[in-house]
């Protein structure tokens, strides 16, 4: 049992989805770095999560902890949906940019190509 007595899935699980509200924000925020640490800190939680769940099979929680920890489970599992599609969004938004820039510096090189070029003679064209 976890402080209080309360099941320590249960702030395990607090923790995690507060995390990745956290990373839900940085996103939209655009803030890399925090989203970076997030991300790394989440990855940690999985790895500590799947060894509790080899230590913990046997450990059965109570009828009222079971339903809150499946709310928290269904929170956090739509949590992670929503900031999939944040990312999926954001990276199309920046393909779309990088296409709109890669065409800008294109029309630039081909305009100083086209500026570098030799200045031919009025008269060479009638020859």
């Amino acid at each position: 049992m976890g402080i209080f007595g309360q099941d320590p899935t249960l702030d395990f699980l607090r923790s995690w989805l507060e995390m990745a509200e956290r990373e839900t924000e940085a996103i939209q925020r655009d803030d890399w770095e925090s989203l970076r640490f997030c991300q790394d800190r989440i990855r940690d939680l999985q790895a500590e999560w799947e060894g509790r769940d080899r230590m913990t099979r046997e450990l059965r929680p109570g009828s009222s902890a079971r339903e809150e920890i499946r709310s928290l489970v269904s929170a956090l599992i739509e949590r992670e949906r929503y900031n999939q599609r944040l990312l999926a969004e954001r990276l199309g938004k920046l393909r779309q940019e990088m296409e709109h820039w890669n065409g800008v510096a294109a029309r630039v090189r081909r305009f100083s190509r086209g500026m570098s070029a030799p200045a031919r003679s009025v008269w060479s064209r009638f020859s």
